[in-house]
């Protein structure tokens, strides 16, 4: 696996020096953490809309809800790669963090389950009470990998 220096030498544009590579590591984070906190009020609204029967609407802010999480593990995945992260040693919590995405795929598996069986109501529990709290660790994922990065 690549040191974070080898990838920040190999990622580093000319012209930019690779202090320059970390604080666009360090601003991806924070964008990153700041996307968790959003994606988390976010859900929480959306768990709102579908416990309110406003199906249409939530129907809505639930694809941009999907479209949020894919960004999210986008942004996880580039800045893991860059600073050499290994996902089945790296610890998030009492999980390794292939075992804490892989906590994210199932949840979302099961809302979208819920979905096709047009089960609002499990979709909205499962909203308020699973992903929304999954996404505050996410924020403290995002800030440890600061702390990486700032090393």
């Amino acid at each position: 696996m690549n040191t974070y220096a080898e990838a920040n030498k190999r990622q580093t544009p000319p012209g930019q020096t690779p202090e320059d590579g970390t604080l666009i590591v360090r601003a991806v984070l924070d964008d990153g953490a700041s996307h968790a906190a959003e994606l988390q009020r976010f859900t929480l609204t959306t768990a709102g809309l579908f416990r309110a029967g406003n199906e249409r609407a939530a129907l809505d802010h639930y694809i941009e809800l999907l479209g949020g999480f894919d960004m999210l593990i986008r942004a996880l995945a580039d800045v893991a790669f860059v600073l050499g992260v290994d996902f089945s040693t790296t610890p998030v919590g009492n999980v390794t963090l292939e075992r804490f995405v892989s906590q994210l795929n199932t949840l979302l598996q099961e809302t979208m389950a819920a979905q096709q069986r047009k089960d609002w109501v499990l979709i909205a529990d499962l909203l308020e009470y699973e992903l929304a709290p999954h996404l505050e660790q996410w924020r403290e994922l995002f800030a440890a990998l600061g702390d990486k990065a700032a090393r």
